[in-house]
């Protein structure tokens, strides 16, 4: 039986960018800044818990990179279902229905993180970008200017931790209204 604590550990082991970057959070970090940006707009609890937990299924899978992911649909589609199945099992199927709903900010929490990655690591951010315009053809990419706000919150992330995870993804499973 999968528990939400051994893939937590996992994805505190994972670095986004396939670890290009020493500043790159790892998945969990990233899992704790897409929920601060879905909290931070007053997205319902359900869509907050669903960015909270978007990439929990990586602590068994792994992760593939989103450039192979637009290369090869076929896979991103097989990944996806798989990645629910391994979600279900630990966050329920309510909750895996509504990580389309909070896709808008884990690809918000991704261009925070590639502007951190330029600002601080720019050597680095080139070769994540030059990795993917070699599987994407026509790939192309400019840093965002992230707000204040959008460093606070990339702040927090860095500061927060795999048993307050935990704690609150556990926490959410009791109170979110799921049918």
């Amino acid at each position: 039986m999968l528990r939400l604590i051994d893939l937590a550990r996992a994805c505190q082991n994972i670095r986004r960018f396939h670890g290009a970057s020493y500043s790159a959070l790892n998945v969990l970090q990233h899992q704790w800044l897409t929920y601060y940006l879905a909290k931070d707009a007053g997205a319902p609890e359900i869509v907050q818990l669903a960015a909270l937990v978007h990439d929990l299924a990586e602590g068994v899978i792994g992760d593939l990179s989103y450039s192979a992911k637009l290369a090869y649909p076929s896979v991103r589609a097989r990944l996806a279902r798989l990645e629910a199945k391994v979600l279900a099992e630990i966050v329920g199927p309510e909750v895996v229905a509504a990580i389309d709903l909070a896709k808008p900010f884990d690809e918000h929490a991704a261009e925070i993180e590639l502007a951190v990655m330029a600002m601080e690591e720019p050597e680095a951010y080139r070769f994540v970008i030059e990795c993917n315009k070699a599987i994407v053809a026509g790939f192309d990419h400019e840093p965002i200017d992230p707000t204040d706000r959008d460093l606070e919150l990339y702040a927090m992330s860095v500061g927060s931790g795999l048993y307050g995870y935990v704690e609150r993804v556990e926490s959410m499973l009791q109170t979110v209204e799921v049918s």
